[in-house]
């Protein structure tokens, strides 16, 4: 089973979504990290949260360019760009690119031609992922040969039959709803099992056993060193 280091490996002095938190998942030997994007202004902005309490919890696409880019972490780093991170993990890992609004998915493909071609990069381990299911479908339209990481919050009637409209590499559900009827759904349907946010041996070792394919991790160390 996969460790998917959720958002990167943060700590105090590495705050989540930040290149210190991605470096360090890397340092670590992560099979996977997951970060989020934002598209604003023509640019794929990392981090989560819809508003920044570094700028008196403005929303991110109510800030101009410059005040976005004045943003700092707690750790003084700035607003991390895709181009960043692609150029930092180079297939050294897979990467999911948590997609958080809607509109960017030609702006993707450009800079996931763009870095792929500058920093011969390929997409082999490239996931694109959202709880928007409508700019997953407008992303396989501009990025026909990408990964797709159908995310839920839910547990429907049909349970995993949503993502195959998709072609789904991994349907992504909570941990709090992944039962082992999901998951056999989905590996019925031929795709991956991915499980967010397990924290705990006793969770990692439950899904091992209910044959997931990755989970999402807040404590990617503790994971990768526990046997599953």
């Amino acid at each position: 089973m996969k460790c998917i280091a959720h958002r990167g490996y943060s700590a105090p002095d590495r705050p989540e979504n930040s290149l210190a938190a991605i470096q360090a998942a890397l340092d670590l030997g992560a099979d996977g990290i997951e970060i989020d994007l934002w598209f604003y202004q023509n640019r794929f902005w990392v981090y989560h949260d819809r508003r920044l309490p570094q700028s008196n919890n403005a929303r991110i696409d109510t800030l101009t360019r410059a005040e976005l880019n004045s943003v700092r972490l707690s750790n003084g780093e700035p607003l991390a760009d895709l181009y960043d991170v692609l150029r930092l993990v180079k297939g050294r890992c897979l990467l999911n690119l948590e997609i958080k609004n809607a509109g960017g998915a030609n702006a993707l493909a450009k800079a996931l031609d763009s870095a792929c071609r500058e920093h011969q990069l390929t997409r082999e381990h490239l996931i694109l992922s959202s709880f928007n299911h409508h700019e997953l479908f407008a992303c396989q339209q501009a990025l026909p040969d990408i990964k797709i990481g159908v995310l839920m919050a839910g547990l429907s009637l049909d349970y995993s039959a949503c993502a195959s409209a998709l072609q789904a590499y991994s349907f992504n559900s909570h941990i709090d709803l992944t039962t082992p009827a999901l998951i056999n759904d989905i590996h019925r349907r031929g795709m991956q099992s991915w499980v967010y946010t397990a924290n705990y041996p006793e969770e990692w070792r439950e899904l091992a056993q209910w044959r997931a394919d990755a989970v999402f991790t807040d404590r990617t160390e503790q994971c990768l060193a526990t046997k599953l």
